[in-house]
C-alpha cells in the first residue's frame, strides 16, 4: 500500500487485529522507508484545438549577434569609459574597451576586440 501515511497505516493495522501505537508504526514506517507516493491526477493544461491563428516562435529565427553597453565609470581623478559587448545568445563577455574620451573609435575597439576573439576561437 504505497499510498498510505503512519495514521492510515495504524486505522488499518488495528482493523486487522493488531495493537500497535502511532509512534511504533512511525519508526518502522521511518526505518523500512516505504514511500508515501501519492498518484497525482493529470491535468490537460494546455488547448490545442482553438481556431484563433498560431504564431511562429520568433527568437529562434532572429539573427542577434550581440549586446553592447557603455558604461561610465568614475575614478579619484576623472571619469572613464567602459564598452561592453555581450553574446546574445550565451550571455557571455565577447569584447570590451577601456577609454578617457567617448569616442566612435572606442566603440569599434571593442567591436574589433569582439571579432578577434570570435576569430579565434573559431566561432
Amino acid at each position: 500500500m504505497p499510498a498510505y501515511g503512519c495514521s492510515r497505516m495504524m486505522r488499518e493495522l488495528r482493523e486487522r487485529g493488531w495493537k500497535v501505537n502511532h509512534k511504533r508504526v512511525h519508526r518502522l514506517m521511518r526505518e523500512d522507508n516505504p514511500l508515501c507516493v501519492r498518484k497525482r491526477k493529470f491535468v490537460i493544461t494546455t488547448d490545442s484545438n482553438y481556431t484563433r491563428k498560431i504564431y511562429p516562435n520568433l527568437p529562434r529565427r532572429c539573427q542577434i549577434s550581440s549586446a553592447r553597453d557603455i558604461t561610465s565609470l568614475r575614478r579619484r581623478e576623472e571619469f572613464v569609459f567602459l564598452t561592453v559587448i555581450l553574446d546574445a545568445y550565451s550571455r557571455r563577455l565577447i569584447g570590451l574597451a577601456l577609454s578617457r574620451h567617448i569616442e566612435e573609435s572606442f566603440t569599434l575597439a571593442a567591436l574589433h576586440t569582439s571579432i578577434r576573439e570570435a576569430l579565434h576561437a573559431g566561432i
